[in-house]
């Protein structure tokens, strides 16, 4: 049995805004809080934080469709990926294959819809919050996770020097060389294909160019 610490089920306190009488329904309904507590196996806990992630996810989505609430729609994803990966280390070992395939195939929907929602933001902002959501993805996800946040960093110094703000242009370059690290780290592990050749070339061909800039002025 994997002993995880599970969080209240819980919304946000400023959940009661206008045209969102629909989303604190399904929310109601839908929060499986009480399943969880009451869960007496694996694979009851399983299920149960299985369906708390995949009504986080669903509530995440109405608040996109329907206002835009960055911070409510970050809240959510969050609660989705948690109990995704409570779901995952419940059910590894009691769960069928099919089950555990639809749950992943859940969780990598689940990014790509947070994905999508992040570039929505202010680069500054997508940084900090694919960071949160860092300790709650699985190793596939984790990959997509630092490859936005290289190329989020890259594209924040690039218009740091063309704006001629030479020291957060480095410092943003700087940033890129950690997360290009983890996605060749985590693809060898799971031994797929792909380099970060290109974007690395990039990163010190620009710190070369900020370098030069400084001396020559």
């Amino acid at each position: 049995m994997v002993n995880v610490s599970l969080p209240k089920c819980r919304c946000p306190k400023n959940l009661e805004i206008k045209a969102m009488a629909t989303t604190s329904r399904l929310w109601q309904k839908a929060c499986p809080q009480q399943a969880i507590e009451t869960s007496q196996s694996d694979d009851e806990r399983s299920s149960a934080t299985k369906n708390y992630g995949l009504t986080s996810w669903k509530m995440a989505m109405v608040i996109f469709n329907q206002n835009r609430d960055l911070k409510l729609i970050c809240f959510h994803f969050k609660e989705a990926f948690k109990h995704f990966t409570y779901a995952r280390e419940n059910g590894a070992s009691c769960k069928p294959e099919d089950w555990l395939s639809s749950l992943e195939a859940s969780c990598s929907q689940c990014w790509e819809d947070f994905h999508n929602c992040a570039y929505e933001m202010k680069m500054e902002q997508r940084l900090r919050v694919i960071n949160e959501m860092l300790p709650f993805l699985s190793t596939n996800m984790q990959v997509c996770a630092f490859l936005d946040l290289a190329n989020t960093n890259f594209h924040i110094g690039i218009n740091a020097l063309q704006n001629g703000d030479f020291k957060k242009c480095m410092y943003q370059m700087s940033e890129c060389h950690y997360p290009i690290e983890k996605v060749k780290e985590l693809r060898q592990f799971l031994g797929s294909r792909g380099g970060m050749d290109a974007l690395e070339e990039d990163v010190v061909m620009h710190m070369r160019r900020v370098v030069e800039n400084c001396g020559s002025g």
